[in-house]
């Protein structure tokens, strides 16, 4: 079994590893008097998908990229890569 290993930077070009958690919202129009729906709306925030992926800041040259399950940060920060660390 793989533990992953520490990480501080792209193990492929050396750059900073950028993290998205991905969130989703909705845009909340309202029907007006007049049987139609509104222009203006408002934004609900409806929470986390759960869902996080990193990639290399470089990623015009550099095609370093992590999923879901190939990557853990630990609450202290700690980027645990599990994916480019099997290739060692």
């Amino acid at each position: 079994m793989n533990l992953g290993t520490v990480i501080k930077c792209c193990p492929r070009c050396g750059g900073r590893i950028v993290v998205s958690n991905l969130y989703q919202y909705s845009l909340n129009y309202t029907m007006r008097k007049d049987g139609k729906i509104g222009k203006r709306c408002t934004r609900g925030d409806d929470g986390a998908m759960d869902v996080s992926l990193a990639s290399c800041e470089n990623y015009k040259t550099c095609d370093a990229r992590w999923e879901e399950e190939e990557f853990f940060v630990e609450p202290d920060g700690t980027f645990y890569d599990y994916k480019y660390s099997e290739d060692e």
